[in-house]
Order: C-alpha cells, then structure tokens, then sequence
C-alpha cells in the first residue's frame, strides 16, 4: 500500500515534496500533493499546488480533466472551465472533458 492509502499523509507529503524537488515537471505529485492537503483540510495549500501544476502546464486531456474537477469542488468556476476546455485542445476525441464542462 502506499504512504497516503496507510493514512501516513505528513510521509507522503515528504516523498511528494522530494519528486516536486527532483523533477518539479512532474505534474502528478502536484496533484497528488493537492489531494492530500485537501484531505488534511488544508485548502489554501491544496489551491497552492493546482497553481503550481497549471504554471508548470500539464500534459494529458486527464489532467487538465482532473484538475478541472478540483478547481470546481473548491467553486472556481472560471479556473475549472479553463482546464476543461485545455483538455479539449490537447485531446479533443476525449469525451471526458466535454461531459464535465457540460455538466
């Protein structure tokens, strides 16, 4: 199991500082981290991290997807809306993207 399934978060947020630290293009530790804090309730870091993971631009529709849905369960609609729509650039047969900006 990993660090963050064990409930061992202040160990994960550690490794996940470290990958940030040794690759800081890794845009799932910025999410995963988000994720994290989020469970931590701890919403301004957790926003923190989703900046940080937009400024380093992200790679994949799922991303952009994933983080959409974050921006919009913290009601930032308009941040939320503008990764939906990245993710339907990067990959426009995706119909993920899609069905969450129509949602």
């Amino acid at each position: 199991d990993t660090l963050k399934e064990c409930s061992q978060n202040d160990k994960a947020l550690e490794c996940l500082d470290m990958a940030i630290k040794i690759e800081p293009q890794e845009i799932e530790a910025y999410l995963s981290k988000g994720e994290i804090l989020r469970e931590l309730k701890q919403p301004e870091k957790e926003i923190g991290c989703y900046d940080q993971a937009m400024n380093v631009g992200l790679a994949n529709s799922s991303q952009y997807q994933k983080l959409g849905q974050r921006w919009w369960e913290l009601g930032q609609d308009d941040k939320a809306l503008e990764c939906f729509s990245e993710g339907i650039k990067v990959d426009p047969y995706n119909a993920e993207p899609y069905i969450c900006q129509g949602e």
